[in-house]
């Protein structure tokens, strides 16, 4: 764990002392945000939602949303309670109000990713850009300070392991069988 926390902090003094910059602070900043309460996420299923073509996954990335974050922000991180870098890495100054909740896994990161692994998967190879997305706004957090770089990895992989259980077990349920919706694909 020693390691791991000295590569973490190494990492986040890099960022902050060769990355930023005004520019890419207010980008870095504006994924940040876009992730935040997974208003991106929720936009885009009701986006979907209004549409035939893409209802069911509009219905499939919802659930995968609601139900990562119930798991990664109120289970998970309530039972490892790592605290946030900027608490212990003194020399970090970070770019976003301070968080009240604990930092492992990234919530930005693992919800981003279950959508984007929802999308990618429902709709064929040509959605797989929002991973880029995805992965902006996991980078984000690093950038502004909130998240150590292991956050974040253990978000990703989170995200898309609990998108990936949980859209197997949605799409077996009768109302999501693609034979039923023929006519949305």
């Amino acid at each position: 764990m020693q390691l791991i926390q000295s590569i973490d902090n190494a990492i986040l003094l890099f960022i902050q002392e060769h990355l930023r910059s005004g520019f890419v602070n207010a980008v870095m900043i504006f994924f940040s945000a876009i992730g935040t309460l997974g208003l991106i996420w929720i936009a885009a299923g009701i986006a979907m939602l209004i549409t035939k073509k893409y209802r069911r996954t509009g219905i499939v990335l919802l659930v995968c949303l609601a139900a990562t974050w119930v798991l990664n922000d109120l289970v998970i991180k309530t039972l490892i309670q790592r605290p946030r870098p900027y608490l212990s890495l003194h020399e970090l100054s970070i770019l976003v109000p301070r968080r009240n909740d604990f930092s492992f896994p990234s919530g930005h990161t693992s919800t981003s990713f279950a959508c984007a692994f929802v999308m990618a998967r429902m709709n064929g190879r040509r959605w797989a850009w929002v991973y880029i997305i995805a992965a902006m706004i996991a980078l984000s957090r690093l950038f502004v300070g909130i998240h150590y770089p292991s956050d974040v990895l253990a978000g990703a992989l989170f995200g898309t392991l609990s998108a990936a259980v949980i859209s197997v077990l949605a799409l077996r349920l009768p109302f999501f069988r693609k034979s039923d919706h023929k006519s949305e694909e």
